[in-house]
């Protein structure tokens, strides 16, 4: 078929999950490697022979209307404004004048993608399909079902399972569609008129093709990532070399000659100010934005004006040009900060059902936790950090507690996690580190009863059998079924080795436990272990947190040096808290509801970055299960994941 000249950009989204660097800069005017997303849409719509382009506004529409204003190169640009947001199939439907009776492309504005058109041309020639869908089989959440090139539902019952995809933003319609789209001018979606048509029994084709490139940039760790995936094709010469100019790729080598540290890369848009001496990780700096000698970036986007002097890591913006609401208002009136000198640097999500934003002004600064009540312990962290505190357990101090309004500002402990500093000094100062954190640790495990009573401290459900039920079925759910796709007799056998290392752990003495006492759950500040995320805590086996501790897939501690750690804690322990064997059950135990939590959020789009941590989790669950002995079901899935994983480096490496 002939290729189609027209294409209806989707630009009207408010961009809500990359907040309060939207607030200023419209997602599709956000630069990837230094042109703005929508520019590198729009080329690719010209190289498939795209003459003219229909691009709907609604949120900062006068950015986006400046911006392709003075825009000289193909395709032509027309504009359809939306009063009301009309949702894409709003947006088509109020397009239809702009079609000629032939085929079109619909993508969104903000996508990073570089591909042929070819499959999607091919495609539309096979059964007169309502359109041709790209699909991706790997990336993303992952909630489309698809079957022999068709879609089959678009909400998926078993999302990242096979024979799902993740949606990539593109699409090849027919005009047909139009009969499927409600003409009233109020909101819809693109995947409603796909579900009419479907149930009116038309085809919605899909296609995968494996020669692309494709991100969501809809996070800022996303948007990072897509930065870091296009130089990577740069180098390699792959697809989505495209996205990086020539000169982006010279710009790495101008910094180093004038004496800025990089680490991976660092995009530095024109009219930004990095001084000699900064060191900049996964950084994306934006125009206006200053940095300045001693200024630490790591996997940080730094916003338009945004200053920075000490660490970064995570979103900054400033708040005079965030939409500020009551909460982060009333914050920066208990605390003094006036908007025109507050830096607003959101951190990355934890994964917790909660999001957490640091303010800072001149010297001082603080941390704003905001919690959904979807996890009822989120309510529980500023009591428990007061309690803790009180009794003599390193904790940050509570600032300001709004329980009414779901946040709490607490005291800015920094950014030196013991994970962190691990990865930066190395295994050698590893050892004072973590007698540290056994400080900290013991002190929460000697807390008594009886303080915990007399306070009427609300803490979660104690580890027995329930807990440790709901542990191995996250596992078995989110890691077997969901991320491996194992049949259910296989998993019920592997959870049956589970609930016996369940039993061993079952008679060992409870002490007040954190429950998440991971490596990034402790921060380094004046020569003490801090610990955070504690509002999980209960009553369980000391072994618990030692394991969570010693174990932890995040860092990967050596064997050595966890036997002696381990026997170093041991000597600590009041009576002999955690033999060998115990131990080793509690580290099983602890990292089946890892992985499974891990397989839970990396299928979810803001927490992808998660599937990163498997394989080291799916290697300390194999050193571990050789202290424990038994468990041949349990062993066995843990062996064929390395040998996949083993298998996956090879062809890497390739």
């Amino acid at each position: 078929m002939k290729r189609p000249r027209k294409a209806l950009v989707l630009a009207a989204g408010f961009g809500t999950r990359l907040r309060p660097l939207t607030d200023a800069v419209p997602k599709p005017l956000l630069p990837l490697w230094n042109a703005p997303m929508i520019d590198h849409v729009l080329a690719l719509l010209a190289d498939w022979g795209v003459r003219d382009a229909l691009v709907n506004l609604h949120y900062r529409a006068g950015a986006l209307l400046d911006h392709l204003r003075a825009r000289r190169a193909a395709p032509r640009i027309s504009l359809s404004f939306e009063p009301a947001i009309l949702g894409t199939g709003g947006a088509l439907a109020r397009a239809q004048w702009f079609f000629d009776g032939a085929p079109f492309w619909v993508i969104n504005a903000d996508v990073a993608a570089d591909l042929s058109p070819r499959p999607f041309l091919d495609g539309m020639q096979c059964g007169a399909p309502l359109a041709v869908l790209w699909m991706h089989p790997r990336r993303g959440p992952r909630t489309v079902d698809v079957r022999d090139g068709t879609v089959r539902c678009f909400h998926s019952a078993r999302p990242g399972t096979p024979g799902t995809f993740t949606f990539c933003g593109l699409q090849l319609v027919a005009p047909a569609l139009f009969d499927y789209l409600a003409a009233d001018g109020a909101f819809q979606t693109l995947v409603d008129a796909y579900r009419r048509g479907m149930a009116a029994g038309r085809r919605v084709a899909a296609v995968a093709p494996e020669t692309v490139f494709w991100r969501d940039v809809g996070t800022p760790a996303g948007y990072i990532e897509a930065h870091a995936a296009v130089l990577a094709a740069a180098r390699q010469g792959r697809p989505g070399a495209r996205l990086m100019a020539a000169d982006d790729a010279a710009q790495q080598a101008a910094l180093r000659r004038r004496g800025v540290r990089i680490d991976g890369f660092a995009c530095v848009a024109r009219g930004a100010a990095v001084a000699p001496g900064a060191r900049l990780r996964h950084a994306v700096i934006l125009a206006g934005a200053t940095v300045g000698g001693q200024a630490d970036v790591c996997e940080a986007v730094i916003g338009p004006g945004a200053r920075v002097a000490g660490s970064a890591t995570g979103l900054l913006t400033r708040a005079d040009d965030a939409a500020l609401d009551r909460v982060l208002q009333r914050t920066m009136d208990a605390m003094g900060y006036p908007a025109a000198r507050t830096m607003l640097e959101t951190l990355p999500a934890r994964g917790s059902a909660r999001s957490f934003t640091r303010l800072v002004c001149g010297r001082s600064s603080c941390i704003l936790i905001r919690y959904s009540m979807q996890r009822r312990e989120n309510a529980r962290f500023a009591r428990h950090a007061r309690f803790l505190a009180g009794q003599g357990v390193p904790a940050p101090r509570v600032l300001l507690d709004l329980p009414r309004e779901h946040a709490a500002a607490i005291e800015d402990l920094g950014d030196r996690r013991l994970d962190r500093a691990i990865r930066r000094g190395g295994w050698r100062v590893a050892a004072p580190l973590y007698r540290r954190a056994f400080d900290a640790m013991l002190k929460l495990h000697a807390v008594p009863a009886r303080a915990v009573r007399a306070a009427r401290l609300r803490l979660e459900p104690r580890f027995g059998r329930d807990l440790y039920a709901w542990e191995r079925n996250l596992f078995g759910e989110h890691l077997l079924r969901g991320y491996l796709g194992l049949r259910p007799a296989r998993v019920r056998r592997v959870l049956a080795d589970l609930e016996t290392v369940a039993e061993r752990l079952l008679d060992a003495p409870p002490v007040l436990v954190h429950r998440d006492l991971q490596s990034s759950n402790i921060l380094l500040r004046h020569g003490a272990a801090f610990l955070i995320d504690f509002q999980g805590m209960r009553w369980g086996p000391a072994a618990y947190d030692v394991a969570s501790l010693l174990c932890d897939p995040y860092v990967m501690m050596p064997p050595e040096l966890q036997e002696r750690l381990f026997e170093e804690y041991r000597r600590r322990a009041p009576d002999a808290a955690a033999s060998a064997d115990t131990f080793a059950a509690a580290a099983v135990e602890r990292l089946a509801q890892a992985l499974g939590a891990f397989g839970r959020l990396c299928a979810q789009p803001g927490t992808r970055r998660f599937e990163g941590h498997i394989p080291d989790a799916v290697r300390m669950m194999a050193r571990m299960l050789d202290q424990l002995g038994g468990l041949p079901h349990l062993r066995e899935v843990i062996e064929d994941m390395m040998v996949r994983q083993d298998h996956s480096g090879e062809k890497t490496r390739e």
